[in-house]
């Protein structure tokens, strides 16, 4: 990918970036199998501004030579991600908030910050980023890292244009597709949780029992994922299932 941006970028200040990008995720990779996954969000963090950047890029062309001349001042002045977040949301008349990368952007910074906020559901008193005793934890990384290549090279097929090749039939990238697909069963698994703890803890007052999840409150898109990515599982909030195979639709 680096080498066709530089057919189509005669500065190679994009190609750099890609480059970089791939350094990233080598280093997610890396981070996701020793156990060091504060790696892995810092990493997916810096794909994310890279990706702000070349979407800039691709919205104003004279910004790339501008971007690469700029000194540490203008940088922060013109080129910072708050900054082209703003610029991307009052070109598309929305908040920034209302931009799709928002949240996720947000919850890069908050994780790799020193915060708080240890308590993320559905499992207590966790951390996603430093406890590797967590069932979700390595689960997560590899979220991070095919989501985001994926959304990398969407970015740049669209800054190439028709010097782009259709990624998408590529069939180099057939085991790619096959594994962020079978990835992405996880984080819908994680995030059905969430809900349906929401759920379960609006219908009665929460306590420091083990949190028991009636099927019924389960999304049903979720519920037989539910049962076949769990069993086995044991999770440190012990959550359980009252309802089983018979509540199924």
């Amino acid at each position: 990918m680096a080498i066709i941006c530089l057919g189509f970028d005669k500065s190679i200040t994009v190609s750099r970036l890609v480059v970089r990008a791939l350094h990233d995720f080598i280093l997610a990779v890396d981070g996701t199998l020793s156990g060091q996954h504060v790696i892995v969000f810092e990493s997916m963090r810096d794909v994310m501004e890279i990706e702000l950047l070349i979407r800039e890029f691709q919205n104003g062309p004279q910004r790339i030579q501008e971007w690469a001349q700029s000194d540490n001042a203008t940088l922060k002045k013109k080129f910072a991600p708050r900054v082209l977040r703003q610029i991307h949301a009052n070109r598309l008349g929305v908040k920034p908030q209302d931009l799709p990368e928002h949240s996720d952007y947000q919850a890069h910074s908050v994780g790799v910050h020193v915060t708080p906020f240890g308590e993320i559901p559905p499992f207590g008193s966790r951390d996603m980023i430093t406890d590797c005793s967590d069932p979700f934890a390595v689960d997560a990384c590899f979220w991070e890292i095919f989501n985001h290549s994926h959304s990398l090279l969407l970015r740049l097929r669209e800054f190439l244009g028709s010097s782009s090749p259709d990624l998408e039939k590529n069939t180099r990238l057939r085991a790619f597709i096959r594994g962020r697909t079978e990835i992405k069963k996880s984080q819908d698994l994680y995030y059905g949780i969430l809900e349906a703890i929401s759920r379960q803890l609006q219908k009665k007052v929460p306590s420091d029992e083990d949190i028991t999840i009636e099927l019924d409150v389960v999304p049903e898109d979720y519920r037989e994922l539910f049962l076949s990515l769990c069993d086995g599982r044991r999770f440190r909030a012990r959550v359980f299932f009252e309802n089983t195979l018979s509540s199924l639709p």
